[in-house]
């Protein structure tokens, strides 16, 4: 595979130590990195910091900054006149995926839990509930009982075939319907149409100084990482999605992921 070294030291990139990243590229389009002289890239990234993986290649030309000024105000605009159309064009959905919880299985129709939101302050997400009540209980148990799905957990904090999640909630998560009633947090200004993937305070220490970066926009209903593989990704890969996203956020962006959104909810890939 063939590949060449790119310079990457304009005023957009400037560390700390003012020395230029080192990237390398190969044949398939992908950047890697070779050498970073400090973490503190500021205001943006030119382009993601890798591990075991990468920000698809055709968002890493994508290269705005973290959001200020006008461009604050023309997301939220944004954000909320689509809440409000969006959440017209749902009702149908809210009124059926209401009813299907309530006849099918005990409990609320709604699952509220706590977020971490812009400026690390929390606030209440709601989502239809898809899993059985008090399903937190026999967690443990289940995990004990199988070590392959222990390993799976403590990787990605989710299971493929998670025994807690009901038939309607299996449904509902395979296209993403049970976070419809999360545009309502857009409307209220918790959250933005697309932004970060909104994580719990537990996640923090595993951002680790990438949560402050996490922390300079809403987290979004939908964003780059629900586009770019979902749940089958690797949590490290989800915290370089996040990071890549508000440091290279512009509306351009965000419409290219709104788009892309409509194909990842109906292939249904990565979800569940």
């Amino acid at each position: 595979m063939h590949s060449a070294e790119v310079e990457a030291g304009s005023s957009n990139t400037i560390t700390k130590t003012g020395a230029s990243r080192r990237l390398k590229w190969t044949a398939g389009g992908v950047f890697n990195e070779q050498q970073l002289a400090s973490d503190e890239i500021q205001p943006r990234y030119l382009l993601q910091r890798v591990n075991d993986g990468v920000v698809p290649a055709d968002f890493a030309s994508q290269i705005g900054g973290i959001i200020a000024g006008g461009g604050g105000l023309s997301k939220r605009v944004v954000d909320f006149l689509g809440s409000v159309v969006l959440g017209l064009l749902a009702s149908p959905v809210v009124i059926g995926a209401g009813l299907a919880i309530l006849f099918t299985s005990k409990g609320p129709i709604l699952y509220k839990h706590s977020r971490m939101g812009r400026g690390n302050r929390p606030f209440v997400a709601l989502k239809f509930r898809t899993m059985r009540v008090n399903a937190e209980e026999g967690l443990q148990d289940f995990l004990d009982s199988d070590l392959a799905l222990r390993e799976q957990w403590e990787s990605v904090k989710k299971l493929k075939n998670d025994p807690r999640v009901t038939p309607v909630g299996r449904f509902l998560r395979r296209f993403s319907l049970d976070e419809v009633p999360q545009l309502w947090n857009v409307f209220r200004g918790d959250m933005s149409l697309i932004g970060p993937r909104p994580i719990v305070a537990a996640e923090i220490e595993r951002y680790g100084r990438e949560y402050a970066t996490y922390a300079r926009m809403r987290p979004g209903l939908t964003g780059l990482w629900q586009v770019s593989g979902r749940n089958d990704t690797t949590y490290r890969q989800r915290v370089d999605y996040d990071s890549y996203y508000v440091r290279n956020w512009s509306l351009l962006l965000d419409a290219k992921i709104f788009i892309k959104t409509f194909r990842a909810v109906i292939s249904g890939a990565g979800a569940y």
